[in-house]
């Protein structure tokens, strides 16, 4: 210990200290920083996570507003819309095509192409404004359905088969595509009409 006019100083002799409190405060800088890091990316994840869902409910919401366009205009149809074409539509829609049983694969369901060159606008029968917000209008096909338990069951009230005689409740399967914010998302529901004609 060294006193200079009568004051005590301590001297540093070399290889008294060796830095620990510089060592302890880096290590605790790098842990708060980690700790930072890791909580700004969990907060761009769930970001990211957000938007995607909220991607997806508007593409859901877009093809089920498809669908409904399509119950829409079988509602207002006074004539059995056929696959064949032989009964006229009634309303005079362009474009509106009621189609063969299964027209709709897996495989098609899922091809964005199919949809363009297969699926009608929303909107196009029924005269419905364009929905806004989203990559593309949604799309719906319609096509002649009969259900399983109606296969072996002949009665007027479930299943017309003889179109020009026999009156009965005619199943039409709606199928639809609609796309959110992106157009990468899409989602197809299905839905399943019924009307006496």
């Amino acid at each position: 210990m060294v006193t200079i006019m009568g004051k005590r100083l301590i001297k540093n002799l070399p290889g008294s200290q060796q830095g620990m409190a510089l060592i302890t405060g880096l290590l605790l800088l790098m842990v708060l920083t980690l700790l930072g890091i890791t909580a700004m990316d969990n907060a761009v994840m769930e970001e990211t996570m957000v938007k995607n869902q909220r991607d997806k409910q508007v593409a859901f919401q877009a093809a089920e507003s498809a669908m409904v366009d399509g119950f829409g205009w079988l509602d207002i149809q006074p004539r059995r819309p056929r696959s064949d074409g032989l009964v006229p539509f009634g309303n005079g829609a362009t474009g509106v095509v009621v189609n063969t049983p299964n027209t709709l694969t897996n495989a098609n369901a899922i091809n964005p192409t199919w949809w363009a060159g297969n699926g009608l606008p929303y909107g196009e029968a029924t005269n419905a404004t364009e929905i806004a917000g989203v990559a593309a209008q949604p799309r719906h096909i319609t096509e002649e359905f009969v259900p399983a338990q109606a296969r072996s069951i002949r009665d007027d009230l479930v299943v017309s088969r003889d179109y020009a005689t026999s009156p009965g409740r005619q199943f039409y399967r709606i199928s639809s595509q609609g796309s959110g914010f992106s157009a990468t998302t899409q989602v197809v529901v299905q839905g399943i009409y019924v009307k006496r004609y």
